[in-house]
């Protein structure tokens, strides 16, 4: 991660803005446990459902009641695994869209590069010890229940084997790829990858960096149009004069149009923003953490409306004005939606 210096118009403070992801998780963290409530619901909604079909018989006679219970469980596990527990521990993630022609896109993804390696050892290997197990066991039920001729319960091992079974398939083709189209896949984003490239320059050579560019060529399925988009750049915020003060703040690119767009290209300041003064000694690290909380159950914690309400409560933070945005219109070349955004650092005076 590279450091850049923002002198200012008092000559009072330095600012420092490193760009892009935090340092990667040390090497020794990937034998931690560093999602707990993870891994616990990964495993509850499963296991429950096992031990409910194997003793059943001990609470309630009723078939109905035990079928309800166990579907119930197994959907909530399906949805768990399929949605939460996959990204977190493996950081592998499947999911299907229908484009505005009604034609189905099955995408399987997985994180690339340094950010698989903040994945832990020990997570992965309990996910995939839970979902295989797991397909096992009701593959074996469903064996059982055909030579000790209870019919009734078949369905209720094929919905286990289904939905389980569902998850992992899924989670298979985004660890392996697939070289070969299935029957029911109509595309895949499978060995695409965004194409990233970052500079940062002196622009008035002085020892400090004055802006960083980034560009980017996000990958489209051949009919996918682009009419509008949202990105967040994360950057590591640093005082070093009277408080050292050290956040993860962020600049928010967005533009849309009616038109669809084959790039974007938007120049605009990243300036800091505080409501009260800041402290003129010590050390503040109150928002030295990530701005997005990558642990949280709860999808609405990923989302934008969220991200900002939270992120517009802080003390100090950054906004990204960017006036000089130009959205080119037409169909994107290669299949690739470029965005080429320069995020420039201005002299301020901070109080």
């Amino acid at each position: 991660m590279n450091s850049q210096t923002i002198g200012l118009t008092d000559g009072t403070e330095d600012v420092a803005l490193n760009f892009g992801e935090e340092d990667e998780i040390a090497e020794a963290k990937k034998r931690k446990i560093q999602h707990p409530l993870a891994l616990v619901f990964h495993l509850t909604f499963r296991v429950l459902a096992l031990l409910t079909y194997l003793f059943c018989g001990l609470f309630s006679n009723s078939f109905i009641v035990s079928f309800v219970s166990i579907v119930v469980l197994l959907s909530m596990d399906f949805w768990t695994v399929k949605n939460i527990t996959g990204r977190l521990l493996v950081g592998l993630r499947w999911w299907n869209h229908v484009d505005d022609d009604g034609k189905s896109h099955w995408i399987f993804e997985s994180r690339k590069g340094s950010s698989a390696k903040k994945l832990s050892a020990i997570e992965s290997q309990i996910f995939w010890l839970g979902i295989v197990g797991c397909e096992i066991i009701w593959v074996l039920l469903f064996i059982g229940t055909l030579f000790t001729l209870k019919f009734k319960w078949l369905m209720v091992v094929c919905v286990g084997i289904g939905l389980n079974g569902a998850n992992l398939y899924g989670y298979v083709r985004c660890k392996i790829g697939s070289k070969k189209p299935l029957s029911s896949v109509a595309s895949s984003f499978l060995g695409q990858q965004v194409f990233r490239s970052s500079q940062e320059t002196d622009e008035f050579f002085d020892g400090k960096k004055d802006e960083t560019r980034l560009l980017l060529e996000i990958p489209l399925l051949g009919d996918e149009n682009v009419k509008g988009i949202d990105m967040l750049v994360f950057f590591e915020y640093k005082l070093y004069t009277y408080q050292r003060l050290t956040m993860e703040c962020m600049a928010h690119v967005s533009r849309f149009s009616p038109f669809t767009g084959s790039e974007l290209t938007t120049v605009g300041d990243l300036k800091f923003k505080q409501r009260f003064p800041i402290g003129y000694k010590g050390t503040n690290n109150v928002y030295n953490k990530s701005i997005i909380n990558s642990t949280s159950l709860l999808s609405e914690s990923y989302d934008l409306s969220t991200i900002f309400a939270n992120y517009a409560k802080r003390n100090f933070s950054t906004t990204f004005s960017d006036e000089y945005a130009v959205w080119k219109k037409g169909k994107p070349i290669n299949d690739r939606f470029v965005v080429d955004a320069t995020i420039k650092y201005p002299e301020e005076t901070i109080l």
